[in-house]
């Protein structure tokens, strides 16, 4: 009697497996751990982990390259400039080349005259400029004008600074080179780019010519990379404006 009973248990777990053949190729403990099956391991094995991979490498964005300040489309090379300006009288003209333009106080301009187009000019070059660039405002006419007497670095303070100092300026008076020139050329070393700006004939051009050549040769021994940039504002081009782009390391526009 013991011998068929325990038979016909045996066989009611053997009909049970047999009814059940997924449980041939995975066996559950508990019911919710998995345990592979040989086969599985060695399937494993031969797929890749994702995680033994190697990263695959981002590409570097492109850097922008910051735009130089400009004057009037003239781009100003290097990190160190000095505007020099003219405010005499003949700037109250009427600039041919005129745009619109916004003063001090933000009012539009619609018929600038050629101080006003200056005006507007040299604060859009000073806010492009960036905190690796320094610079300087000089002002002639019969006398000269220097805004900070140094080069100030080209932060939002001193930006300010120099915007507000270029605004408060009326034109008016006679035409001298010398004075504004020799101020460049002598009060802060090695300078980048001097940028001249003018649109009369000068009452000293012989001694600014002179003064000319002896700070550019010196210029040139200190930096190679140095320019000097001198605009004709209106006009056609007068000799001494041509003499000057033809000196080293110079050059003229006519705007």
């Amino acid at each position: 009697m013991k011998n068929t009973m325990l038979l016909t248990i045996v066989t009611l777990i053997f009909f049970a497996f047999a009814a059940q053949p997924a449980l041939a190729d995975r066996v559950k403990f508990g019911g919710d751990l998995d345990v592979p099956t040989s086969t599985e391991q060695a399937d494993a094995k031969e797929a890749p982990d994702a995680k033994d991979e190697p990263p695959i490498p981002e590409e570097p964005e492109d850097e922008e390259e910051e735009e130089p300040p400009e004057f009037m489309d003239e781009e100003l090379e290097g990190h160190t400039f000095v505007l020099v300006l003219d405010r005499s009288g003949s700037m109250c003209s009427n600039f041919s080349g005129g745009f619109p333009v916004m003063d001090g106080n933000g009012n539009v301009i619609p018929y600038p005259n050629r101080w006003q187009a200056v005006q507007s000019e040299a604060c859009s070059c000073i806010m492009a400029m960036t905190e690796e660039d320094s610079f300087d405002l000089i002002t002639f006419n019969s006398n000269t004008y220097i805004c900070f007497s140094v080069l100030k670095e080209a932060n939002m303070a001193n930006k300010g600074s120099g915007i507000g100092w270029m605004y408060n300026i009326n034109a008016g008076g006679g035409t001298r080179f010398y004075g504004p020139l020799n101020a460049a050329y002598t009060s802060y070393g090695p300078v980048d780019t001097i940028l001249f700006l003018t649109d009369g004939c000068p009452a000293d051009g012989n001694q600014a010519l002179q003064g000319l050549r002896t700070w550019l040769q010196i210029q040139i021994g200190y930096n190679s990379a140095h320019k000097l940039k001198a605009i004709q504002i209106g006009g056609s081009p007068m000799s001494i404006m041509v003499t000057i782009g033809g000196l080293p390391n110079a050059e003229f526009t006519l705007k």
